[in-house]
């Protein structure tokens, strides 16, 4: 196995990380800050301007990837509209009741960053791609309200089920508060 996230501290209390492109993310108590990046299905590798931005781990989340259509433009610096547009996707809404869509599944691929090991920082040295079929799902700001606040998902949400499918193997130490994530070789 080849360790991508090595002794990653969880978050315990309140805290923001910084992306590169001057936003502030903000994570709550026991939340898990992982490093990601969002390319065009067809990239084998991330691209190397590509911006990585924090999304946290959702074990309970039983999709791959979701953000908010403004979550790719201010943190990733990728217009959705710039995405092939694959399917319409229910997340908040009801389909059941006849509500619309809120948002869209585009063609687009999540690479996973490993960290500086021990710390909360990117290391940009071995990324994996997490294939993510067929795509992202991105919440469509249309179907937002206008209070950024109410806004969701608050931050993007990288769930189990795109670190399932590409193999990987996810320790959490709750007795040292860390994350480690193992790559097959």
């Amino acid at each position: 196995m080849q360790t991508i996230v090595s002794g990653l501290p969880y978050v315990t209390r309140s805290v923001r990380i910084d992306t590169s492109r001057g936003v502030s993310v903000q994570f709550y108590a026991r939340q898990i800050p992982l490093f990601v990046c969002v390319g065009e299905r067809s990239e084998p590798q991330p691209a190397t301007d590509a911006v990585v931005f924090p999304a946290v781990l959702d074990t309970g989340f039983n999709r791959d990837f979701l953000c908010q259509e403004s979550h790719l433009s201010e943190l990733a610096g990728i217009r959705a509209s710039g995405l092939d547009w694959v399917d319409a996707a229910w997340v908040y809404a009801n389909r059941a009741l006849g509500e619309a869509a809120d948002a869209k599944v585009v063609a687009a691929n999540v690479w996973l960053f490993g960290n500086v090991p021990g710390k909360r920082a990117l290391s940009r040295g071995l990324a994996i791609r997490l294939d993510v079929d067929p795509g992202i799902h991105v919440i469509l700001d249309a179907s937002q309200p206008n209070d950024a606040q109410y806004r969701r998902p608050r931050v993007p949400l990288l769930g189990l089920h795109a670190l399932e499918r590409a193999g990987l193997r996810v320790i959490i130490d709750t007795k040292q508060r860390t994350v480690d994530i193992e790559a097959p070789d």
